[in-house]
């Protein structure tokens, strides 16, 4: 993962479009463990952190951030790293 970050880095300043960061559903992690990572790494409140661990469990995704492609795509590699499924997608 870190070589990974390292070719972002160095794109960073061609990485400027929006992106969501969206967090995934699964059937084995904890919502503890989910919501310990969501204020980790993308910086939640805990009743933040709480309410988008629900909207993962029962609508299977939700968007926790928005922002700069790299910025997204550094939270989540740093939540995937934790075993949780994310994924980033460009806004048109």
């Amino acid at each position: 993962m870190e070589i990974v970050l390292q070719a972002l880095e160095k794109n960073q300043a061609k990485s400027k479009k929006k992106c969501q960061l969206i967090v995934l559903n699964d059937d084995f992690n904890t919502f503890e463990h989910v919501i310990k990572t969501l204020i980790a790494v993308c910086q939640l409140t805990q009743q933040q952190a709480e309410q988008a661990s629900l909207i993962i469990h029962y609508k299977g995704k939700v968007v926790v951030r928005e922002g700069e492609q790299y910025e997204m795509l550094k939270m989540k590699y740093k939540i995937c790293e934790r075993r949780i499924g994310a994924r980033v997608k460009e806004l048109s």
